[in-house]
């Protein structure tokens, strides 16, 4: 979001000074199912006015240019196939978006994809012991994790889990399916359980 203005500064309409980008847009932005909502005139106005006003216009630019070509979605792949690439260990990770300007490319290392996610996974953590601490268990009972959905596949999750449950089986088999299995299975005995 920095690339397309956020955390820049806006001249105030009137007097001197600055104020910063509203956050908001952004905001939704990053947000998968409010991408959408982003969509409406209202915005589109309010970030031709961001540009006019912006200390670095040619960056909100590129935010007006999304709006206005409805490329919030276009971006997330982008992104979400540069987390994949750091994640993989490539050096040289990139978040293409040559949909919003020619040669856009923005590097992401592995370095910056596990610092930026180093809060996520000390909550992950925390989760951990606090489920166990519910269940009343001890870490040595944990004999197996399973990894359901895809987000599980960022090595960020797998370490942390690892350093975790140190003598468990990791398991990563259906993680794309584990889940709706799981609910059909749930399903299928609860039916069966019904009277008939």
């Amino acid at each position: 979001m920095p690339y397309l203005g956020k955390g820049t500064e806006l001249r105030k309409i009137m007097g001197p000074g600055s104020s910063p980008t509203p956050n908001a847009i952004f905001n939704d932005l990053a947000t998968w199912e409010m991408i959408p909502f982003l969509y409406t005139p209202q915005n589109r106005r309010l970030a031709a006015e961001m540009v006019r006003l912006a200390h670095q216009p040619e960056k909100l630019s590129r935010l007006a240019k999304v709006l206005e070509e409805e490329l919030g979605h276009d971006m997330s792949f982008a992104v979400e196939r540069g987390k994949i690439a750091a994640n993989g260990g490539e050096e040289a990770a990139n978040i293409f978006l040559d949909k919003i300007e020619a040669g856009l490319a923005i590097p992401l290392s592995a370095e910056a994809l596990a610092a930026s996610l180093a809060q996520h996974a000390d909550a992950l953590a925390k989760g951990a012991r606090e489920t166990l601490r519910m269940a009343g268990l001890d870490v040595a009972c944990v004999d197996r994790v399973i990894y359901v959905g895809g987000s599980s596949l960022m090595s960020m999750v797998s370490q942390t889990m690892q350093e975790q449950f140190p003598q468990a089986v990791h398991a990563f088999n259906d993680v794309f399916t584990a889940v709706a299995d799981g609910l059909a299975i749930a399903a299928q005995d609860k039916r069966s359980m019904q009277p008939r």
